[in-house]
């Protein structure tokens, strides 16, 4: 099982994925009630504690409409989001 986390411009979510693409669970919010980088964090590290205790976790993958270096997200232009490292704080 896979965790997936899409930070969009409208959305916000957050599933966990069988092999083969198959949706096990999924959460999602809308972006504008995320208001802070810190209401994102707690957001997606809630659901993924919660998963993590249900599912056998072996990848987690971040997609995010921006610029990422060294697993650094360097800009996320529809958040207002500069330099952040999301990696480290979900590791």
């Amino acid at each position: 099982m896979k965790i997936g986390i899409d930070l969009g411009g409208s959305h916000i979510g957050i599933g966990v994925v069988k092999n083969e693409a198959i949706i096990e669970k999924k959460e999602t919010e809308m972006t504008p009630e995320m208001k802070t980088i810190e209401a994102i964090e707690t957001y997606l590290l809630k659901h993924a504690k919660a998963f993590m205790s249900k599912y056998e976790i072996e990848q987690i993958g971040i997609a995010v409409p921006g610029n990422v270096k060294n697993g650094i997200i360097t800009s996320l232009i529809n958040l207002g989001i500069q330099n952040w490292n999301l990696k480290e704080i979900i590791r």
